[in-house]
């Protein structure tokens, strides 16, 4: 079944970044989503991207966080697992 997925790049700092190399960054971690079952598969027809950035702290480097939500039909989803990256401890307060 289709699931949308919104992917918030954490950046520690305002440096220029291209969203094509940041998500071209993060293919080994949908892929690790997709083995870990997760995800069926992450081909465009069963996976919706929704991407965004955050200023994090800069001690703890960059990270992704991932929200996965079932789309159900029209309008309806579910709520899957948040997925935390590396140093998420120190992202608590990222909005």
């Amino acid at each position: 079944s289709p699931v949308s997925a919104v992917l918030t790049f954490i950046l520690p700092s305002r440096r220029h970044y291209d969203y094509d190399n940041l998500l071209a960054s993060f293919k080994a971690g949908l892929d690790g989503i997709v083995k870990a079952g997760l995800l069926e598969d992450d081909d465009c027809w069963r996976l919706q991207l929704q991407l965004g950035v955050a200023l994090g702290p800069r001690q703890a480097g960059a990270a992704v966080r991932v929200k996965l939500e079932a789309l159900h039909g029209r309008g309806s989803a579910r709520l899957l697992p948040t997925l935390r990256a590396a140093h998420a401890d120190a992202l608590d307060d990222v909005a």
